[in-house]
């Protein structure tokens, strides 16, 4: 198919529209005007992204369903008086889907001109699916090839429609859980195109949000968008929309807040870029702004000022945006409030970019003669570099080639030129987690706890760690070791590794835990652990335990799939029975009742499973690969009510052990009540017994036994009967009472 040049005629369109089938009044001089406007800015845009421009085909398809669009919409107004296709149909494809979010595919494209079609409130004929295809092959005259030709984008059109429309429901709350909930599934299903029509229809809904004349109703609008559609689109990575309607939202929830920042942030760009400093090499007295510019600036290469945005600070904050103020932003107060964007040519080595910059704006090491309180680092950041020097104060810098600063746009979408994005193209991990929230909301009617869901597991913060190589690894907030070992090769999870740490500008290095959360920031080396001088303990190895010490989906699989169950049936039966009979030993729990939890979860997710065909080599197995996560079964039907949980640890006779264990307990907030310790006898170890509680009141069994199985990898733990612990810590309470 013939491309369509990038600056397509008035005519060309006319004739494009004039093979759709309209009645009189739909096609008129403004709206041929509009879609010549639209037609030359989707060329662009591809050609920006260097993807094949469109053909008389595609461009004709976007008519045809601009054409149904206005047809649908006819006569129907808004608050504003304006028409609903001009004033708002129009501007969420070519505001909202093509100049901001970079997209241009047709059944986006058709789907963002038809988003309100479906929706229950509006009386367009076309609310069923028998409708919506008899509206759409109206638009087509007769013997039309392209109508047979364009079933498939039909279809695609109808289904995308459906994730971004509104489902009404009795009050404001239910269609607000319903219509979150019905985005998710289209997300977790079609891929990000369904919530970048809905976060277009919604940028465009809350720029003329002043015509509803309903203040109440304005902030329930942009409460929703704030908390749920911005966390959603920072997962999708389209930031420039997120940015935008965290403005919008903060113009109706915090106005204050939204003119205290951006007059800050003016303040501070203005004070840093015209600021005159001297430099050592001779240059003279020099305005940053300049030199920047002289400096980075070449054949094909643009420097350019952007300033932060409201949402870099706001989102990150748990309170309400209606309750935030400046302090509450954590503003550094060294942070210039913008970063200097250098896009150069493709093909041009980043990395030679980020050198220049380096070379010419850091301090080199030798000169490191400022003050201890305001060191010279430099900190890479993927593409992204940060620089303090004495000369120039903090700076950041974003490198970037022109064509992917234009797919930016787009977040986690395919290139255009694949096809259509399917659930498939989608990170496992977010689709199944996508999943795992729809079912834990089946009613549908509970906005709030659907909300709380997708915040604590779709919408949670995220780390940056770095490799040796500078190479940046974003995880989820709370992340461990086990996690950045999948994220970097999944080979790392079957040796013992130990995770060596060490922050930029500060040159000591510290080893942590393998199942430990990892710091924010850290650059992370992975080293195999000496035989002759180990330092990991003895007790180190891998069992299904691991598995709750992986927070992301990927190190899950990774662990079950290449780890666990890649050892033979033998193997995984053998490690699936030390699993049990470990946990038997430290939590006093019978081998029946860890079997019959483990069979209860088997069938849960195995539907219509018969006892009789359930072996107990068959639950040993899944509980060996790590599908099974037994602790929890047994927290929940064993210890729901336990308070108190008296253990005995043993451990080797060295100083300061007891008050390192000690310590891991409180820092994960378990108070310990008491401690007994028994001293060794020759060759034996110490043994100490000790009661443990929760010290916030917000913890849980599972809580406390993930606690204690963690700290089982590096000590002998098991825990002690009531009667036990009275008939054995008697004595030494008598004596300490004494005492």
């Amino acid at each position: 198919m013939e491309e369509l040049p990038v600056e397509i005629g008035r005519d060309c369109v006319a004739e494009l529209l004039q093979r759709c089938n309209a009645p009189e009044g739909v096609i008129d001089e403004k709206f041929v005007g509009e879609m010549q406007n639209l037609a030359c800015a989707i060329q662009i845009e591809r050609q920006a992204q260097g993807i094949k421009l469109y053909g008389i085909d595609d461009m004709r398809l976007v008519c045809h369903a601009a054409t149904m669009a206005a047809k649908c919409h006819k006569g129907q107004t808004r608050h504003s008086g304006e028409g609903v296709f001009e004033g708002h149909l129009y501007p969420t494809v070519f505001d909202g889907l093509v100049k901001t979010l970079g997209r241009t595919r047709v059944a986006v494209l058709a789907a963002g001109f038809l988003h309100d079609t479906k929706e229950e409130d509006v009386d367009t004929g076309v609310g069923d699916q028998e409708h919506f295809v008899a509206a759409w092959e109206s638009t087509f005259k007769s013997g039309d090839s392209l109508l047979f030709r364009s079933g498939e984008v039909r279809a695609r059109i109808w289904k995308l429609v459906g994730g971004a429309s509104k489902i009404r429901k009795d009050t404001r709350a239910n269609t607000s859980a319903a219509t979150f909930r019905k985005l998710l599934a289209a997300f977790g299903t079609l891929g990000p195109d369904s919530p970048h029509v809905k976060m277009a229809d919604r940028k465009s809904n809350m720029r003329t949000i002043a015509g509803h004349h309903n203040p109440d109703k304005e902030k329930e609008i942009a409460r929703e968008t704030y908390e749920a559609f911005c966390p959603l689109g920072q997962i999708i990575g389209i930031q420039d929309m997120v940015r935008e309607l965290v403005d919008l939202c903060s113009g109706v929830l915090n106005p204050q807040l939204k003119a205290v920042f951006y007059a800050l942030a003016d303040e501070r760009r203005n004070a840093q870029l015209a600021r005159e400093t001297s430099l050592e090499d001779g240059a003279g007295k020099v305005i940053i702004m300049n030199y920047i510019n002289d400096t980075l600036k070449r054949d094909g290469m643009t420097v350019d000022f952007v300033q932060d945005g409201l949402a870099r600070y706001a989102l990150s904050r748990d309170a309400s945006l209606e309750s935030l103020d400046l302090e509450d932003l954590g503003v550094n107060r060294l942070n210039p409030l913008f970063e200097v964007r250098v896009l150069v040519k493709p093909g041009v080595k980043i990395e030679e970019i980020v050198s220049l910059i380096v070379q010419k704006f850091a301090e080199p090491v030798e000169r490191r003669d400022v003050d201890a309180n305001q060191p010279n680092e430099v900190q890479y950041l993927g593409t992204r570099i940060a620089i303090y020097s004495k000369h120039f104060g903090l700076l950041r810098f974003r490198v970037n080639d022109t064509v992917s600063e234009a797919r930016l746009k787009r977040g986690i979408s395919k290139i255009e030129t694949k096809g259509p994005v399917s659930n498939r193209d989608l990170d496992p991990e977010l689709r199944a987690t996508v999943q795992g929230i729809l079912r834990d909301t089946a009613s549908g009617t509970d906005f709030i706890k659907t909300l709380s869901l997708a915040r604590d597991r779709l919408f949670c913060e995220q780390i940056t760690l770095y490799t040796p190589t500078f190479e940046p690894k974003r995880l989820i907030k709370g992340a461990t070791g086990l996690d950045f070992m999948a994220s970097v090769h999944s080979e790392f999870l079957r040796n013992r590794m130990c995770v060596v740490c060490s922050k930029s500008g500060v040159g000591k290095e510290f080893r942590v835990n393998p199942l430990d959360s990892l710091e924010d920031g850290v650059t992370i080396q992975l080293m195999p652990d000496s035989s002759d001088e180990p330092s990991l303990p003895e007790n180190m190895k891998i069992d299904p335990g691991w598995m709750l010490f992986c927070k992301t989906g990927k190190a899950k699989r990774a662990l079950s799939d290449k780890v666990l169950s890649a050892d033979g049936p033998d193997a995984i039966l053998q490690r699936g029975r030390e699993y049990i009979l470990k946990i038997q030993k430290m939590f006093g729990i019978p081998e029946s009742e860890i079997l019959r939890a483990a069979y209860d979860e088997w069938k849960s997710y195995t539907p219509g499973a018969i006892k009789a065909n359930v072996s107990e080599e068959r639950l040993c197995k899944e509980i060996g690969k790590g599908k099974m996560e037994i602790l929890g079964l047994l927290a929940r039907a064993c210890f729901e009510d336990r308070v108190e949980w008296p253990i005995s640890v043993e451990m080797p006779h060295t100083p300061g052990t007891l008050s390192e264990f000690i310590r891991e307990f409180k820092d994960n907030g378990i108070n310990i009540r008491q401690v007994s310790h028994f001293p060794p006898i020759p060759p034996e170890p110490a043994r100490v017994f000790m009661t443990l509680n929760d010290s916030t009141d917000k913890g849980t069994p599972f809580d406390m036994m993930v606690a204690i199985l963690k700290l089982s990898y590096s000590y002998n733990i098991a825990i002690v009967s009531d009667k036990a612990a009275i008939i054995g810590w008697q004595p030494v309470r008598r004596l300490l009472e004494e005492e």
